[in-house]
């Protein structure tokens, strides 16, 4: 077994090591992959082969912008475990203490299902952290895919990875403040909702040449096609539809 692993932790480790050595101040990684553990009292038999969705999380500096909190921590790696388990629809699970000998002992929880554990979550222990000299607190979450599939109903679908490239084009334009920048958005992706794949605000601005009363909001606009790459001609017949709409439905002026 020496040249099979039997943990995905070590190698994301490494990973996030390597990113905060170069001054990354968030990083937020995952590996799906298989480890090889071996049978209790079969020793000369071949490993038992496992597919496992590892995780990890740090936060060393300020990161984005919208980022309040100023670290990660274990609830935020048991966040994401629950919207995986909400996302695939899976029922009766519940969180108990942990004992990972990797993970702090008083920040260390486990997913169970029917007495079954499917995962484990946690602040990785600091004599760890200390061994890779990585400078700050990493939470992981781990999931037995195996464990876990069984619990999965048979209806979920799932949508393929984009073959084709992606176009961007950025907006501002000026509203009266007691517009939601939420029904901006909403009203974006209504224009087409098969090519517009996502609409962020990126950027506020109030000031006396904005005018009182109003503000300044610039978004980005990420088009994609699932059939085939975007003409630029394309791009701007929607790009010139969602300019129009907000015009007209929240009395925007558009910045150039």
């Amino acid at each position: 077994y020496s040249l099979m692993r039997t943990s995905i932790i070590s190698s994301l480790l490494e990973v996030v090591k390597w990113n905060t050595n170069r001054q990354a101040e968030v990083v937020k990684i995952f590996e799906v992959g298989k480890i090889y553990l071996p049978y209790a009292n079969k020793i000369n038999s071949l490993p038992k082969e496992k597919i496992i969705i590892t995780g990890m999380i740090t936060k060393i500096g300020r990161g984005d912008l919208w980022e309040k909190s100023s670290s990660l921590d274990i609830f935020n790696v048991k966040g994401i475990i629950e919207v995986i388990l909400q996302d695939l629809k899976v029922k009766n699970w519940e969180v108990v203490p942990g004992n990972h000998p990797t993970l702090h002992p008083l920040q260390n929880g486990k997913i169970i299902i029917e007495g079954e554990e499917i995962g484990i979550f946690g602040e990785i222990h600091s004599e760890v952290i200390n061994n890779y000299r990585i400078p700050g607190k990493v939470n992981l979450f781990e999931i037995d895919f195996e464990n876990l599939l069984p619990h999965i109903p048979p209806d979920i679908h799932y949508c393929i990875l984009a073959k084709y490239p992606s176009a961007q084009r950025d907006l501002a334009l000026i509203v009266k403040e007691e517009i939601i920048s939420a029904d901006i958005i909403n009203a974006i992706k209504s224009i087409d909702v098969k090519l517009i794949k996502k609409v962020t605000l990126f950027d506020i601005f109030r000031g006396k040449q904005i005018g009182n009363g109003c503000k300044s909001l610039a978004y980005s606009i990420v088009f994609q096609a699932e059939d085939r790459t975007l003409t630029d001609q394309e791009v701007e017949d929607v790009y010139a539809n969602i300019r129009e709409k907000l015009m007209t439905k929240f009395n925007a002026k558009i910045r150039e």
